[in-house]
């Protein structure tokens, strides 16, 4: 099913099991993996999805709301709200500058969006996302997501769609 096809804005959102598997890379530094299962939200906005779910410990973000953007046009954005505070812009190829807040200070990063493959709808779908992030004059970030968003008849937690994370977070 296309995007927006089955879904108009109003309807409630739905619950929703969010599974992200990445890696990071420093430079030529060794890869780290990580692999996280959540609970969240999917819902119709104008001309995009909307993914939300709370970070966990694991990641060192705890009390922060990601929320994942799907647009129509095939742009993905990343907002997080909460204890760590920032907006990422992928587009394929596009380079920008972002700010982010965190509990330990501010700064300034560069973003470059390396691969860009959104697919949602109505059911959930699945995001490939990689992404480049320079800080002053330390080795890039490289980072690749995958993403899955499958649709649950019943929150997991208790806590509604948004959540907290189930109890196979991990770093693998």
């Amino acid at each position: 099913m296309a995007m927006g096809e089955d879904a108009v804005e109003g309807k409630p959102d739905v619950p929703v099991l969010v599974s992200i598997r990445g890696s990071t890379r420093q430079g030529d530094g060794e890869e780290q993996k990580v692999h996280l299962t959540t609970e969240g939200r999917l819902f119709r906005a104008p001309d995009e999805w909307r993914v939300e779910y709370r970070e966990s410990p694991v990641t060192g973000m705890d009390g922060t709301l990601t929320t994942l953007r799907i647009g129509d046009d095939g742009s993905v954005r990343i907002d997080r709200t909460g204890t760590h505070v920032m907006r990422m812009d992928l587009r394929k190829g596009y380079r920008h500058v972002t700010h982010m807040t965190t509990p330990f200070g501010s700064m300034d990063l560069g973003v470059c969006t390396t691969l860009l493959e959104p697919g949602m709808g109505p059911e959930g779908g699945h995001l490939q996302l990689g992404y480049t992030v320079e800080f002053h004059n330390l080795p890039p970030l490289h980072t690749r997501l995958s993403i899955s968003v499958r649709r649950t008849a019943n929150p997991l937690s208790g806590d509604g769609p948004a959540g907290s994370p189930r109890s196979d977070d991990r770093f693998a």
